[in-house]
């Protein structure tokens, strides 16, 4: 029995690039992946969400305090029995995805495959020092473990990447390149029909794009607390303020809430919840792309330029982060 657990739609959609049985998978969703694909996909295949949405009529329609505490350690209490309960009933279970996630914790034993979720996959991951009070503190949250994430356990047999950096000499013996548009190019056309459905791309977007050929390629930055909505927003106008407009398109992260019509009304604001890479893989060319640091912008090809602004454009993304730039991922 393979199962999936992953946490964002890039992730979701290397998997179905490279299994042509995806359809045999049990997927396992984090909280953060969008609930659009996970509603396209139940119509196809087995899957499971997130257990948050259970409790919200226990606590205000979810917003208090009682309803935070209680679907944090809900979610903890309902993997670590659901992982438990699939060991005990399934022989051999091949997993994929993102072992760094707090519901893969439980399934850390029997974790195999990895797939790219973005940059951290192209840093040389250290365990953090930390504290004893910092231990107990994870203890006690149920999120403890010795156990090193993003290739570096013991337990990891293959990490499936697309080379996009270079890659940390500690994981490399692991490491298979992987070709997306040779991936899609081998797939039927109802195989890719029926991907792209899932994402609910509309083809109308390529008739959208027609004129355009520069992109700026968003972060969920507010989404994921890492500053505030206005403070994200002050850094794109800062960027923006580089380019004509009118010849840009927006590509949001697919977890992003932001409406940037708002702020760019000139602008092709693409919110759908897609990966960017669908563009490439249908066709779409670019003469540049912009990004703070998302991976994406670097696997669009050597004839299109990248203004890869790297996290030292801002404190807390540096602090949180620490030096995501050009000259950093390709000095592994």
């Amino acid at each position: 029995m393979k199962i999936l657990i992953v946490n964002t739609s890039y992730s979701f959609f290397l998997y179905l690039l490279l299994k042509k049985d995806w359809k045999d998978t049990y997927f396992l969703f984090g909280k953060m992946f969008p609930k659009a694909i996970f509603s396209n996909l139940e119509k196809k295949s087995r899957c499971r969400y997130s257990g948050y949405g259970i409790l919200k009529s226990l606590t205000r329609d979810g917003k208090g305090k009682l309803y935070q505490f209680l679907s944090y350690y809900y979610e903890i209490f309902y993997w670590h029995i659901y992982a438990f309960w699939l060991k005990l009933t399934v022989k051999n279970l091949e997993i994929y995805g993102n072992d760094s996630m707090d519901i893969a914790l439980p399934f850390r034993d029997r974790f195999r495959y990895l797939i790219e979720d973005g940059t951290i996959n192209y840093i040389d991951y250290q365990a953090p020092q930390r504290t004893l009070k910092e231990k107990l503190k994870l203890f006690f949250r149920g999120m403890y473990s010795t156990y090193i994430p993003f290739g570096k356990s013991k337990n990891i047999e293959k990490i499936y990447l697309t080379g996009i950096a270079e890659i940390p000499k500690s994981i490399e013996e692991k490491v298979e390149i992987i070709d997306l548009q040779k991936l899609w190019d081998s797939k039927r056309e109802d195989e890719k029909l029926e991907i792209l459905e899932i994402f609910g791309f509309e083809k109308d977007i390529l008739n959208q794009i027609k004129g355009r050929d520069e992109i700026l390629l968003t972060q969920p930055l507010s989404e994921d607390e890492i500053m505030s909505e206005d403070e994200k927003l002050d850094i794109y106008k800062e960027i923006m303020k580089n380019y004509n407009s009118e010849n840009m398109i927006i590509k949001t992260h697919p977890r992003e809430k932001t409406d940037y019509r708002n702020c760019f009304p000139k602008a092709l604001i693409l919110d759908n919840v897609f990966p960017f890479e669908i563009l490439l893989l249908m066709g779409i060319e670019f003469k540049r792309a912009v990004t703070i640091f998302s991976t994406a912008a670097l696997g669009i090809g050597k004839d299109c330029k990248v203004d890869f602004y790297g996290t030292k454009i801002n404190k807390k993304l540096l602090d949180k982060f620490g030096d995501i730039s050009l000259e950093s991922l390709n000095s592994k």
